[in-house]
């Protein structure tokens, strides 16, 4: 796909035809990481990691969701464990 650099400020810039945005999943505002790879300008979304990690990965949680207590009742101990709250170790 061939693409025109513009002006942009002091900068260059480049559109990124929707199609390649979307293929990767990346929408406007969204960061990316770019590199240059073997003469080859690569953009790819950034590795999440900490907060921006857990957040991604709750988003769609949703804590009052019956589902989450199905089966609940049916929980039965399945070993032999004993628990002493307070008592020290």
């Amino acid at each position: 796909m061939l693409v025109t650099l513009n002006k942009w400020g002091n900068s260059e810039a480049i559109r990124i035809p929707k199609i390649l945005a979307e293929s990767l999943g990346i929408h406007n505002g969204d960061k990316v990481e770019m590199t240059i790879e073997n003469d080859a300008l690569v953009i790819k979304k950034p590795e999440l990691k900490g907060r921006a990690l857990i957040a991604n990965l709750l988003k769609d949680f949703d804590a009052n969701d019956p589902r989450l207590a199905e089966g609940v009742e049916d929980w039965d101990m399945i070993g032999e464990e004993e628990w002493k709250y307070g008592e020290s170790q």
